[in-house]
């Protein structure tokens, strides 16, 4: 994977020169995009950090701060969040660029003055006892990518994570999206994470089940972020509660940078794993998928049109063959 990841970047950097895409300079890396007055940030919102996408999971208004999964970010504090590529606001602390993550994978985002923050329209405003969650409660995500709303149950928690198992999946650009709990009648008991993690259990061909993985905006984890949180059935454990928890900032009084359009922010981005490779840093999960993304669809477009221009080239040709039968 890592030399697949490697390859790929070379591959993609020198595709880039040869198209003539630069770097911006730090002059020109936030511009031109228009500046939209009013902007909301809701729960559920398709939000971008560089050219990944990710969802809010929660919307704290008091502090005019949004909660999104740690992974989506992959640099130092103060990493700008994007919506419609219109600047939002920005991160609290470093990205979690160890792609062996186990907990710790939420990350709060500091709205700017002039970005409003908007509601919570899946969950409710109310939060969920992490303490009081136990095994087998029903629990409910908003799959972005695949347009609906997956439910599953919990198997238990810890660490300030939540497992909880399914016959529904979710998919890559689902991170960061909510996760609530529900009653019999499907209607929210409050709040409880944001997704971060899914992966498939083992189980018979014809059945098969997933198992996620649910953050937990207020309460922290005693481990490191690698290490696997000890989950209970009842009464799960922490590390107290963390320092940007929803209800615990202040408002930030900064007025939003302008926009960064999609082509600077993947200049921006190579800019950062080239330096990365150079100096034999390890890459994220959500880097290693941007470079092996990228340059499939640059060969696949360059490819694409190779035959095309062999199209054009060669039809006068066989438009000579044809008219010789004729002949």
């Amino acid at each position: 994977m890592k030399r697949a990841t490697r390859l790929g970047a070379v591959t993609l950097a020198a595709m880039l020169a040869l198209a003539g895409t630069a770097v911006p300079s730090e002059a020109t890396t936030l511009s031109s995009v228009r500046y939209t007055a009013g902007v909301v940030v809701n729960q559920g919102d398709v939000v971008e950090v560089g050219i990944t996408k990710c969802q809010v999971g929660y919307v704290d208004e008091a502090s005019k701060t949004a909660y999104v999964a740690r992974h989506c970010f992959t640099q130092g504090p103060g990493e700008v969040l994007y919506k419609n590529s219109q600047a939002v606001g920005s991160s609290t602390r470093a990205g979690l660029i160890d792609a062996r993550f186990k907990n710790d994978d939420v990350m709060a985002v500091r709205l700017y003055e002039d970005v409003i923050a908007g509601q919570n329209l899946f969950s409710g405003d109310a939060i969920a006892d992490y303490d009081s969650l136990e095994a087998d409660m029903e629990l409910c995500a908003n799959s972005v990518r695949q347009r609906k709303v997956v439910c599953g149950h919990i198997q238990g928690a810890g660490d300030g994570v939540i497992k909880v198992e399914s016959d529904e999946t979710l998919i890559q650009g689902d991170s960061g999206g909510p996760a609530w709990l529900v009653d019999a009648d499907g209607s929210s008991l409050g709040f409880v994470g944001v997704i971060s993690q899914t992966s498939t259990v083992e189980a018979p061909p014809s059945k098969p089940w997933y198992e996620w993985k649910i953050t937990s905006v207020t309460n922290k984890s005693c481990k490191a972020s690698t290490e696997v949180p000890t989950y209970t059935r009842t009464q799960p454990e922490s590390c107290g509660i963390h320092d940007d928890a929803p209800g615990l900032l202040a408002p930030v009084t900064r007025m939003r940078p302008p926009g960064q359009p999609w082509m600077k922010r993947v200049a921006t981005e190579f800019e950062v794993l080239s330096s990365k490779i150079k100096a034999g840093e390890p890459l994220s999960r959500q880097q290693e998928d941007m470079v092996l993304g990228l340059t499939l669809s640059i060969v696949i477009g360059i490819a694409g049109l190779s035959l095309y221009a062999a199209y054009l080239l060669g039809e006068p040709m066989i438009a000579r063959f044809v008219d010789g039968l004729k002949r």
